[in-house]
């Protein structure tokens, strides 16, 4: 059982080592992409309201589409950082156990 928890330990270093890194590149990528897709959201928001008031449906739903798109590009992008978190974090554990 011991060799066991040893070999999980040093199979766990590099797997640390790689959600880090992977961790650090989508970590990098979210917050740069918010400065691109928050005013393309706001963009496409306000000019399906625009398509709204003109009564132009399918331009409403293009953009009411586009912006849905956007908003869970920004959720999958939270969602994937915090699950490299909590792995990583869950492997530092056992390493340290």
């Amino acid at each position: 059982m011991i060799v066991l928890k040893i070999l999980g330990k040093i199979i766990a270093l590099p797997l640390i080592l790689i959600l880090f890194i992977l961790w650090l590149l989508v970590n990098v990528f979210m917050h740069v992409s918010v400065f691109i897709l928050v005013p393309c959201v706001v963009l496409f928001g306000v000019a399906g309201v625009y398509f709204l008031f003109r009564t132009s449906w399918f331009n409403f739903g293009m953009m009411t589409g586009f912006t849905v798109v956007g908003i869970i590009v920004m959720f999958l992008e939270g969602f994937i950082v915090v699950f490299l978190e909590d792995a990583r974090r869950g492997l530092k554990d056992f390493l340290l156990s």
